[in-house]
């Protein structure tokens, strides 16, 4: 027998047993709190227990999604991590593939965007919001790939229904991000009241009256026509262009909806379709009393716009604005103020940046989207554009095979409110006679 000296077993709840198992929840748990997929999987590679597959295997969030604002930086966190910007262009092409083979930072995004939204039925590919705002998200570059890769972008990344849609462009809330269904938004009706008292006595103060309403999320859907022969380019500015298309078209659609739509399910109710005040009536729900010019646009008669939103409590947060279709505003840059002196209804300002015209020292935009003739006016804030996370995005690449082009489609989720319709008014006639 050798004199060597066998250790026994040690029993399971010796020191080495729990340091292991300890190691082992530790491995768990930094796997379960990976931002990423990738990491997640790395981490789980180190864990021996095949009975924890599904846990660590299973789509997270990258942040828990009552946070529902952070996902526009992760994206860019994924993107410094992979060393290149998302490409748009890249999942086309990969769906025109069969099965479809998206990159590895495409795949990962799409999948923590289904795990944002779990109960959304999705059809193709979701692909982030914030890839429609690309045109200002590529500015920067790193050595070695001067035209393709970003390493950093600014903090603010412009949304690109703020840059596309007239109610955007004039100051409306833009609410991005939201998951989960419908949200519900209080809103005051009867403003919290306060007096002045004696060193002693009661006080009279009131509390504000609330109310609420819900945005509930509808679906936009937009396509356009691009050849295959343009997708399988590997310029940025093939990027942009499929991009803008894409943008140009759900932001005419939200557009619509905010200014013409009817209400019918499941359209939202444009600010026209509101019902209306009568003169000296200021119902919160209801639009502000109409202007009626009875003729050529007159200087006082376009000072009546926001007189009477005054007169209604609407205070100017800085979003004022007018929003006319072309032939209104054709027709006051050649309307004088007054006779004598060569100052016009509608004016542009000096700086050639400026895209808007100056009503009465506000800002104004025309566009077809409005009926001919109208006018609105209106505190644009209170108009409340939002969405949900991530466009559904769909190629077809069969439909129009024979003439070498797809048809992408993309839905988007999104609603639009008044929060206060009393902030708008519009004209009963047309502005342009």
């Amino acid at each position: 027998m050798s004199d060597r000296q066998i250790s026994p077993a040690k029993p399971e709840g010796s020191a080495e047993a729990l340091k292991r198992s300890l190691h082992k929840k530790r491995t768990i748990c930094k796997a379960l709190s990976a931002r990423s997929l990738f990491d997640r999987r790395r981490a789980y590679k180190a864990v021996s227990s095949k009975s924890m597959h599904d846990t660590l295997d299973r789509p997270r969030t990258l942040l828990p999604a009552d946070i529902q604002f952070d996902f526009t930086r992760n994206l860019r966190e994924l993107e410094q991590r992979a060393k290149r910007p998302y490409s748009l262009t890249s999942v086309v092409r990969s769906m025109c593939e069969t099965p479809p083979r998206l990159g590895t930072l495409e795949m990962e995004v799409d999948q923590e965007l289904r795990a944002l939204n779990p109960n959304r039925n999705v059809i193709g590919k979701l692909v982030p919001v914030e890839v429609l705002a690309q045109p200002w998200r590529r500015d920067l570059t790193i050595g070695g790939y001067p035209q393709v890769v970003q390493t950093t972008v600014g903090d603010q990344v412009i949304p690109f229904l703020r840059a596309r849609t007239v109610c955007g462009q004039l100051g409306a809330t833009i609410i991005t991000g939201l998951t989960n269904g419908n949200v519900k938004l209080p809103r005051a009706y009867v403003g919290a009241t306060a007096s002045w008292l004696p060193e002693i006595g009661p006080g009279t103060d009131t509390d504000p009256n609330l109310d609420s309403f819900t945005v509930i999320p509808k679906r936009i859907q937009g396509s356009t026509v691009i050849s295959r022969q343009l997708v399988y380019q590997s310029s940025v500015d093939i990027e942009r262009f499929i991009a803008n298309d894409i943008a140009n078209a759900i932001a005419v659609a939200v557009d619509n909806a905010a200014l013409n739509g009817t209400g019918t399910a499941p359209q939202p109710m444009g600010i026209l379709h509101y019902p209306v005040n009568t003169s000296g009536s200021y119902t919160y729900a209801s639009r502000s009393a109409n202007v009626t010019f009875g003729g050529a646009a007159t200087w006082p008669s376009v000072l009546s716009f926001e007189k009477i939103l005054e007169q209604g409590l609407i205070q100017n947060d800085g979003t004022f604005g007018y929003a006319t279709d072309p032939t209104v505003r054709d027709k006051w840059q050649q309307a004088v103020k007054v006779a004598t002196y060569p100052a016009f209804l509608w004016e542009n300002t000096a700086d050639p940046s400026d895209t808007f015209g100056r009503v009465n020292g506000r800002r104004a935009i025309s566009s077809t989207q409005l009926p001919a003739g109208q006018v609105i006016f209106g505190k644009w804030s209170e108009c409340m554009i939002c969405s949900w996370l991530g466009l559904d995005i769909h190629v077809d690449p069969f439909s129009l095979a024979t003439t070498g082009e797809l048809r992408v489609q993309v839905a988007l989720l999104a609603d639009i409110q008044f929060r206060y319709p009393l902030a708008f008014c519009a004209s009963a006639d047309s502005g342009a006679q």
